[in-house]
């Protein structure tokens, strides 16, 4: 027949399937990827802080052409997690309203 109800339990407390040694390997990489991550984030938006800062209009390197490069690179990675958040809204809107334009496809715009 199948399995009683208590191997199921057991089964599910237990968790025979899992390698254990791979998932906490798993886990330590994951955790370098994004220490590794935030601290070069951390050093490129402090150098690009820093850089628009000093580079803005009356301060001491007052370079127009510069600033104005390095503030739409800036704007450009801003605009990324929103751009990935509405591709993502698509198949959810498409799925619940049927549609992915117009005034209907648009109830879901953040």
């Amino acid at each position: 027949m199948g399995k009683s109800f208590s191997e199921i339990i057991n089964e599910m407390i237990t968790m025979p399937n899992i390698q254990w040694p791979e998932v906490w390997t798993a886990i330590v990489e994951t955790l370098y990827m994004t220490v590794v991550s935030t601290i070069f984030a951390f050093i490129l938006g402090l150098i690009l802080g820093v850089l628009l800062f000093l580079s803005a209009k009356g301060k001491s390197i007052g370079a127009r052409l510069f600033y104005s490069i390095v503030s739409f690179i800036v704007n450009l990675f801003r605009a990324i997690p929103f751009i990935i958040l509405i591709l993502l809204l698509i198949p959810f809107t498409s799925l619940i309203l049927g549609t992915i334009s117009g005034p209907t496809g648009a109830f879901t715009s953040p």
